[in-house]
């Protein structure tokens, strides 16, 4: 999966940007790479986001290293409750949560009448083992407003992401 995050009133800059290659990579590397890649690699699908939320802790990188991506369908479309519920349950992040981000997006292309999903979080994290961690238990089940949302999504997928690298 190849994903780029950036805000559309940067991209005259974005298209103006030239990367440079770090010790040990080539641009003749990232090239073939890039050749091998096409060979093999098929485009199934283009979604585009609008954020909602984003919470960072403190002292956190813009970009932390893994990314949780949780795709979402909404229920019974009650778009304000679900969104108000998602927002309003993360606030913030305490000190003991493993995540160290989290962000809330709307999906706003055009997605006909077979919608897959609707919305995404990310839960970002500093390490692989802080994500498997994630899942070793939680108090949600008894809390009153997770159950609430969960009554106005489904929770379709979850992926894992790697950042390889990082352009700016």
């Amino acid at each position: 999966m190849l994903t780029t995050i950036y805000q559309v009133e940067n991209q005259e800059e974005i298209n103006e940007f030239q990367p440079t290659w770090g010790d040990g990579l080539f641009s003749r590397d990232a090239t073939l790479r890039g050749q091998d890649l096409s060979s093999i690699r098929e485009i199934v699908g283009v979604v585009k986001y609008m954020g909602l939320a984003q919470i960072r802790k403190p002292g956190i990188e813009e970009v932390p290293s893994y990314l949780a991506m949780n795709i979402i369908k909404l229920k019974n479309e009650k778009w304000k409750s679900y969104e108000d519920a998602e927002i309003n349950g993360t606030r913030s992040l305490n000190e003991n949560d493993l995540r160290v981000g989290w962000d809330f997006q709307r999906r706003i292309d055009d997605y006909g009448t077979d919608i897959s999903h609707t919305h995404v979080t990310a839960d970002w994290y500093d390490s692989h083992e802080s994500f498997l961690r994630s899942f070793m238990g939680s108090a949600s089940d008894s809390n009153n407003a997770y159950q609430k949302m969960l009554s106005l999504r489904d929770l379709k997928y979850r992926v894992l992401l790697k950042k390889h690298m990082s352009l700016r």
